[in-house]
């Protein structure tokens, strides 16, 4: 168990000192954004530049069953072979996934539907009909090359995951600079992050197949038939809602207040989840560390579960304080004082990170098919709850009612079932 924790604390370690500087590539980029295209716009900017964060079920919940292949692949004699097997037919699905992604991006641009779907104004209409394609490309690209990360993360390297990911925020910044001083229309601005995104996982992939010390070519080899093949779709299947959900449900939020707020409201909310992501990795990237010691401990996790749900709840509480804290006066001082952070998004947005982190450790012990499939009930649940609450609030409260809506939805429908589910199967229950 202590071989666990240090696992977490090297990967939580690895993103913290990492975090200094996603936090300064963030805070120029988005004074490079305001300062170019004005505070208004950055909001639209923002939308489109991490629109992908919509769509992250397009590599249809593979990353579940690569990580779980890598982290069983020397526990028993065929665990290298289905191992490799797992890896060639998640990037040959993924390989097919960006395909049918940009041919989707295209004919939406073709028929110039952005701007009834985002809510952009009348005046971006042209100018959003090959923008958006143009910035959401880079994250269609990296699709396939995304399994990298899940398999360093599979064989307990989440740290080099970390400290490669630094370079996403970076590339972003520079390409934003780039962007900037060559006169680009604002909106070709939002390509930055989804350029970040491919970058690094080009990377993560190099680093992972030398790492396992497997060929690059492996990857365009003819399956094999394995006596005791692992069947990716039971993972994957219920992994994919998992990933629809969660993120369609958080993501969301952004199109609500988009719709239903004021574009003051929309750039306070877009600044405001900026910096949430960062902090929110912090927590994430040390929880998702316990993800291979659950896949090989299974029912016999018990004693960790529980040390780990006391360290995620002091995790969690201290992120939330200090953004809290934080977040008001480095946007002010980011936006160079155009922009404000509202003390309630600032105080949803820190109980959303202390929820969200209660939630880690079950969210890793659950990972067989079976409980994965439990676990997209409940994320299913939890975004039918809170968009229709978001809805609900924002008129209300304003830009703070989809976080709101978040923390019910995330407690109620995700973290105590999950919990208690936990429980039953550390007991010895049926999965």
């Amino acid at each position: 168990m202590t071989t666990v924790f240090r696992s977490m604390a090297l990967s939580g370690f690895s993103r913290a000192v990492t975090l200094p500087i996603t936090f300064f590539a963030t805070f120029a980029t988005t004074s490079i954004v305001i300062a170019y295209a004005g505070a208004t716009m950055y909001g639209f900017v923002a939308l489109i530049g991490l629109l992908f964060q919509l769509i992250p079920f397009a590599d249809l919940g593979l990353g579940a069953a690569v990580s779980t292949a890598m982290a069983r692949r020397s526990s028993n004699d065929g665990g290298e072979d289905v191992a490799r097997e797992t890896v060639k037919s998640a990037f040959r699905a993924l390989m097919l996934s960006s395909i049918v992604l940009l041919a989707i991006l295209t004919v939406i641009s073709a028929a110039g539907a952005w701007p009834d779907m985002l809510g952009l104004p009348d005046s971006l209409a042209g100018a959003s009909r090959w923008a958006i394609l143009v910035s959401l490309a880079p994250f269609a690209l990296s699709l396939p090359f995304g399994i990298g990360q899940r398999m360093l993360l599979g064989d307990g390297k989440n740290h080099v995951v970390n400290l490669v990911s630094v370079m996403g925020p970076v590339l972003a910044t520079l390409a934003t600079l780039v962007l900037a001083f060559s006169g680009a229309e604002p909106l070709v601005l939002a390509m930055a992050t989804p350029f970040g995104v491919l970058g690094v996982s080009v990377t993560c992939f190099v680093l992972a197949f030398r790492n396992v010390h497997w060929k690059w070519r492996t990857v365009w080899e003819a399956p094999q038939a394995l006596s005791t093949p692992l069947d990716i779709w039971h993972a994957a299947a219920p992994m994919m809602i998992v990933m629809i959900t969660v993120p369609l449900a958080l993501q969301s939020g952004r199109l609500i207040v988009a719709h239903m707020g004021s574009p003051e409201q929309l750039a306070s909310y877009s600044l405001a989840a900026q910096f949430y992501a960062p902090t929110l990795s912090l927590i994430t990237t040390a929880g998702i560390a316990l993800w291979p010691s659950f896949a090989r401990l299974g029912s016999q996790g018990r004693a960790l579960w529980t040390k780990s749900i006391g360290i995620m709840a002091v995790t969690g509480l201290v992120a939330g304080i200090l953004f809290l804290v934080l977040v008001r006066p480095v946007a002010w001082i980011v936006s160079s004082q155009q922009i404000d952070v509202p003390w309630d998004v600032a105080a949803a947005f820190a109980m959303l990170l202390f929820v969200t982190a209660l939630h880690q450790p079950s969210a890793y012990l659950l990972t067989s098919p079976r409980l994965l499939t439990f676990q997209a009930g409940s994320s299913s649940a939890m975004a039918l709850a809170a968009i229709p609450l978001a809805i609900f609030l924002t008129p209300l409260v304003g830009a703070s009612g989809p976080i709101w809506a978040m923390v019910i939805a995330v407690g109620a429908c995700q973290m105590i079932p999950c919990i208690i589910r936990s429980s039953l199967f550390l007991k010895g229950h049926a999965e």
